[in-house]
């Protein structure tokens, strides 16, 4: 017996091209109504729902199929379920590496590992697993080490951070912050995920909203 997909295909909010619709691939009907439930599509016309061929899959995203994902909350200590694709979860993580590496870049005064303060603040956020600070890699400084600085070793960190800060950087530190927001779980959809609730239902929000084009 032939296996199929159910498949929902909409849009956002301001949408006029079809051919930019999103859609979600659904096991059986089940997912795709709480799918639609938890992401507030009501009365869904029935021409938005296909049937696609499984064998038959080759033009659309293995990543658009509905599986359960789970969240913590900034406002609770319950563990939401959510039904949703690694699509649009890949693409909420994304934004929160880009807008994370926003703000770590903290002036040249934290690369001085040989004040106290600027030591103890450079640790304390290089230890927050997901951060870094940006500026040691623009510096090629040892965030590990902490011996006094002679004054030519200060302006050549001096000229190297006024060369660099600013600079293109190929989106290095963005993909960096990606990956560590995943180091700590195996991808598997019984692990709670690296962002919230809250964080997924903006970016989804965001998404139906047509903010990021």
């Amino acid at each position: 017996m032939e296996e199929y997909y159910f498949k929902f295909e909409f849009s956002s909010v301001h949408c006029k091209s079809k051919s930019i619709n999103y859609y979600v691939l659904a096991k059986n009907m089940d997912d795709l109504k709480l799918f639609l439930s938890q992401h507030g599509f009501n009365n869904v016309p029935p021409e938005a729902i296909k049937l696609i061929p499984r064998n038959k899959t080759g033009k659309y995203d293995e990543n658009c199929v509905l599986e359960p994902y789970r969240f913590k909350s900034n406002s609770s200590s319950e563990i939401f379920t959510v039904m949703t694709c690694w699509r649009y979860i890949d693409e909420a993580v994304s934004k929160v590496a880009s807008d994370l590496s926003q703000y770590m870049l903290f002036g040249e005064a934290i690369v001085r590992r040989d004040i106290e303060i600027f030591k103890t603040i450079g640790d304390l956020i290089q230890n927050l697993g997901v951060a870094h600070v940006i500026d040691f890699s623009l510096c090629d400084v040892d965030d590990t080490n902490d011996s006094i600085l002679s004054s030519r070793e200060i302006r050549d960190m001096h000229k190297k951070y006024c060369q660099r800060v600013g600079a293109p950087t190929e989106d290095t530190d963005v993909v960096l912050t990606y990956e560590r927001l995943f180091e700590s779980v195996d991808n598997e959809y019984d692990d709670v995920l690296p962002i919230t609730i809250e964080c997924y239902i903006s970016n989804f929000t965001e998404m139906m909203m047509d903010v990021f084009e």
